[in-house]
Order: C-alpha cells, then structure tokens, then sequence
C-alpha cells in the first residue's frame, strides 16, 4: 500500500490529466450518441444525458 501511494504522489499530475482526457472522451462519445438518437426520430429526451452518465 505505500508503494502504490508514493507511486500515486510521484504521478498525481499524469493521472489527473488522464482522467481529464477520459472525461473529453466521454462527453465526445456522449455527443455522437446523443446526435445518432436525434437521427433516429426518437426526439430529444431531459433524461438521456444522465442515463449515458450511468453508463460510464
């Protein structure tokens, strides 16, 4: 376990910015999703974005 925190401590800003990266591709792929279900006619839903959020 300390190993793991010193190694956290040492790559704090790597991981931050890989989780930023993560959250733009999330959101991006949440954009597309959302455009493919207005596509199909099935109308723009309050819920959708949260039920995506569920996913990921």
């Amino acid at each position: 376990m300390f190993g793991y925190m010193s190694f956290m401590k040492k790559n704090k800003e790597l991981i931050i910015t890989h989780s930023q990266s993560f959250r733009a591709l999330c959101e991006l792929e949440m954009t597309k999703a959302h455009r493919l279900y207005l596509n199909l006619g099935l109308g723009s839903e309050p819920s959708f974005y949260s039920k995506v959020g569920e996913l990921v």
